[in-house]
């Protein structure tokens, strides 16, 4: 049996062809790469020979490592060798995630792709500004895309270029990121709130951003938006409201079960179905 991420697209049909058993694991939205086949991901593809939508139904079980509820509700439904295992808890080593205990005064923690997108640096500016004089301990990471040095840096905020977002998560109050699963499923394990500013059209992060808005546990901004706008959404989110309560109930369900177990009780279904009589797989 063969695991392939499933953005390694190229690959599969080489191994199925092969006559190897293969599982594919998708970690964002199976509905994005389902619509993307015909959209332009899909025709960048094809311009390096691969044909997205036969690859994407190859596998013979696919694990989607998103809550199926996130997935747009007037999507086309997913086969019935889809299945969604939900977020993968992104912890040290025999831990679990908690519920955030925030600080006074709150934390912050704004976290973009750590792949360069044009205009991110211009947004991680005007984000700065925008929490410029709040009440707030602001922590930044920009990971290799973007420079600390080029930033101006308010006096309420550090800025890292790499830091273990489980160090701060835990005391967090606020996730201001770009959209992208990663981060945003490991903010609502802790129970934390977002504010999404989608930094590529192309990509997932908007369709993130829309599931966060719907279960009510966060707002979405464009990616130039203003620093008074910003301001304003920040403010909003740091204070009660259903917002929180939201993102409290979907980290209690998240937290009930990790994706990764939920995955490995679905290979070894898989596995066992492909034993012949002799036990031979």
């Amino acid at each position: 049996m063969v695991v392939v991420d499933c953005l390694l697209l190229g690959g599969l049909d080489e191994l199925v062809r092969a006559g190897l058993p293969t599982v594919s694991l998708v970690h964002t939205l199976w509905s994005f790469f389902h619509a993307e086949a015909r959209g332009p991901v899909g025709a960048i593809l094809r311009l390096r020979g691969i044909r997205m939508r036969p690859v994407l139904a190859s596998p013979a079980l696919s694990l989607v490592t998103v809550r199926a509820d996130f997935e747009p509700p007037a999507g086309p439904p997913a086969p019935s060798r889809v299945h969604h295992i939900g977020p993968v808890w992104q912890v040290p080593a025999g831990g679990t995630p908690r519920p955030a205990e925030p600080t006074v005064p709150p934390r912050v923690l704004v976290s973009l792709s750590t792949t360069r997108f044009p205009g991110q640096d211009k947004a991680l500016q005007r984000i700065l500004d925008a929490v410029d004089g709040l009440d707030t301990d602001v922590v930044v990471t920009t990971g290799p895309s973007i420079d600390p040095a080029s930033l101006r840096v308010p006096g309420n905020a550090a800025v890292h270029r790499y830091l273990d977002h489980a160090t701060v998560m835990p005391e967090t109050s606020l996730v201001i990121g770009h959209g992208g699963h990663s981060t945003t499923a490991r903010a609502l394990s802790y129970g934390i709130p977002l504010l999404v500013l989608p930094m590529h059209p192309l990509m997932d992060q908007a369709a993130i951003g829309r599931a966060l808005v719907r279960h009510d546990a966060g707002r979405m901004l464009a990616k130039s938006a203003r620093p008074k706008t910003i301001r304003a959404a920040v403010t909003a989110l740091l204070a009660d409201g259903p917002h929180r309560t939201a993102a409290r109930r979907l980290g209690e369900q998240i937290r009930e079960r990790d994706g990764a177990a939920t995955a490995v009780d679905l290979l070894e279904q898989f596995s066992n179905s492909r034993a012949d009589p002799t036990g031979r797989r």
